[in-house]
């Protein structure tokens, strides 16, 4: 912890230039205790955390509640491997499901097993319900997208740093100029089985789409046949992370189980209601998300708040 005796900041960084693979470019600070918002380095400067671990953290550190949580949980058990059912699995998973809008989830550890097991989903769809020919599905991305680093997604970038060096790539996947409707249009055949789009893409700079582009991307999976996976990514891009993530799930999306092929819309649109009170009395009314329309360099949250391009 701070002020106690140790390496400093600069030995502790050549520590970790000398032993671990440098896929990451860390700021030169060395955290060693956490506070709420804050952080203090090993050397005892404190700095206001405004990253919040890209957001996975955004509730802050060592928050007392949680922590409690997590020290009543290792009292009784840690870990169990998926060969046992644990009594706290069952509860959150209909709790998330519930909270979701879905019938049932499947947690994962990282974004890049959720696309993962998107694309395997669709291709399975594609196969067993839609009657693609086996080995030829096609899944349609867009350049500047960033799904994660596996030899799989990388595959389908347009980013050098991250695709360069890792060939043979895995085919059956066709990339489109990210907001180009006509684009889209042509490459959309009977063997496309999914559309899969960031709603913003946050690794290639927040990127917002022309407007009326994800409507169009519905309509032309509706045509095709084809499913549509919408990938809101709160780490990297979004406005009110906290609300829109879980409605963003709900979008316009038809959802297929890969072997009943029972199909089901789930239809929501990205409103918020905003709630005012007025003279004790509660009047609501519907707030649209459309960034498009605020001034360059500010972008409004459906609560009204504003936020900088650089969330």
């Amino acid at each position: 912890m701070a002020g106690t005796a140790g390496p400093n900041a600069l030995q502790l960084r050549a520590q970790s230039a000398a032993h671990s693979a440098h896929n990451y470019h860390p700021l030169p600070v060395v955290i060693a205790g956490a506070e709420g918002a804050w952080v203090t380095d090993v050397d005892g400067t404190r700095y206001l955390d405004m990253l919040a671990a890209y957001s996975a953290i955004n509730f802050g550190h060592r928050h007392p509640r949680l922590v409690a949580a997590a020290q009543r949980q290792l009292e009784r058990v840690t870990l169990v491997s998926r060969a046992f059912e644990h009594d706290q699995f069952g509860p959150f998973c209909a709790e998330l499901a519930a909270l979701a809008g879905m019938d049932m989830v499947l947690p994962m550890n990282t974004g890049a097993e959720a696309v993962e097991t998107a694309i395997k989903t669709a291709r399975k769809w594609g196969y067993e319900v839609k009657g693609v020919p086996a080995d030829e599905a096609v899944i349609v991305v867009f350049d500047g997208n960033f799904h994660g680093r596996t030899t799989t997604i990388v595959s389908f970038s347009t980013d050098p740093d991250a695709r360069d060096g890792y060939g043979p790539y895995t085919p059956g996947f066709r990339i489109v100029p990210y907001g180009d409707v006509p684009a889209l249009t042509a490459a959309m055949d009977e063997n496309v089985v999914a559309v899969l789009v960031e709603p913003i893409q946050g690794e290639a700079g927040v990127l917002v789409p022309p407007a009326g582009f994800l409507a169009s991307v519905r309509e032309l999976c509706t045509a095709h046949g084809a499913l549509s996976y919408r990938r809101r990514d709160p780490v990297r891009a979004g406005p009110d992370r906290r609300d829109i993530r879980l409605r963003a799930r709900r979008c316009r999306a038809r959802h297929v189980h890969p072997r009943q092929g029972t199909r089901r819309r789930h239809r929501a649109s990205l409103r918020s209601r905003i709630v005012e009170r007025r003279a004790g009395s509660v009047q609501a009314r519907s707030a649209r998300l459309d960034l498009r329309r605020q001034p360059a360099g500010v972008r409004r949250c459906p609560r009204g708040h504003r936020h900088a391009l650089n969330w």
